[in-house]
Formats: structure tokens, C-alpha cells, sequence
């Protein structure tokens, strides 16, 4: 995670971030109500702090590769769909930020880094991830 502080309770998180870009930019997201993204509870401008419902699931980053190679075309799919659908891309896209919901569904999470212009360099592990889900080649 990057530049904030969270508390993770039974049934939401609070998350609460010491950059204004990074909380304006996560509300932005949340406010847009995806069906893909935890449902935006509440927030506070003053203190940074955006309350998200808490995901029942797990990151597809713990889940052993044989069964998550199972959701890659899931996960590409999904990752075109956010930005069809926000004008945003994901910058930080990879398996620790995607999370598999009691339903089998892919479920979003962590939007400090998104942008409108194709990132054409990404870190390592990211690259790695984006190219095993056939983003980028």
C-alpha cells in the first residue's frame, strides 16, 4: 500500500490517506459505484478517510497459481472494462489488488495509481502480472 493508513473492522474498512491527490483519486473511483469495486459507505474531505464495505474473499495473490491462471482472462477482461468504464487506467494492477469474492467475482481494490495515458513501463512485478493476463507483450 501506498501513502495511507488502514484499519480493516468485521464489516468495512477505513481507509485514511496522508496525499489529497491519492484520497481524491480513490473517492473518484468509489463514488462511481462499479459493481467490480467495494461499495463506498462514507467519507470525510477534512480527515482523508474514505469507508469502503469489507470484501468477504481473498487476493488472488494467495491463491495458488494453477487455480488463479483460472481468472486471468477474467482479470484482463476486468482491467479493460475499468477503463472503458472510468476513462482511468490501472497502474498498479496485479494480483494483490484483485480480490475473489464469496461469489467467484472479481472485486477491485486500491486506486492511488491510476492515470489517463497507457503506462508503457511498469515495475516488475506489475509487468509480470500484466503480461501473464496478455495486457501488454
Amino acid at each position: 500500500m501506498g501513502n495511507q493508513n488502514v484499519i480493516i473492522l468485521n464489516e468495512k474498512v477505513i481507509k485514511t490517506f496522508k496525499s489529497k491527490t491519492t484520497y481524491e483519486r480513490e473517492l473518484m473511483i468509489y463514488k462511481n459505484n462499479l459493481s467490480y469495486t467495494p461499495k463506498l459507505i462514507g467519507y470525510d474531505n477534512l480527515l482523508k478517510q474514505i469507508i469502503i464495505e469489507r470484501i468477504n474473499g481473498i487476493p488472488l495473490v494467495k491463491i495458488p497459481i494453477k487455480i488463479r491462471e483460472k481468472y486471468y482472462i477474467k482479470a484482463k477482461e476486468l482491467y479493460y472494462k475499468f477503463y472503458e468504464d472510468t476513462s482511468y487506467y490501472l497502474y498498479d494492477y496485479h494480483a494483490g489488488n484483485i480480490m475473489l469474492n464469496e461469489l467467484n467475482q472479481l472485486i477491485l481494490i486500491d486506486f492511488e495509481f491510476i492515470g489517463q495515458e497507457k503506462k508503457i513501463k511498469h515495475r516488475k512485478g506489475i509487468e509480470s502480472f500484466l503480461n501473464k493476463i496478455n495486457v501488454i507483450n
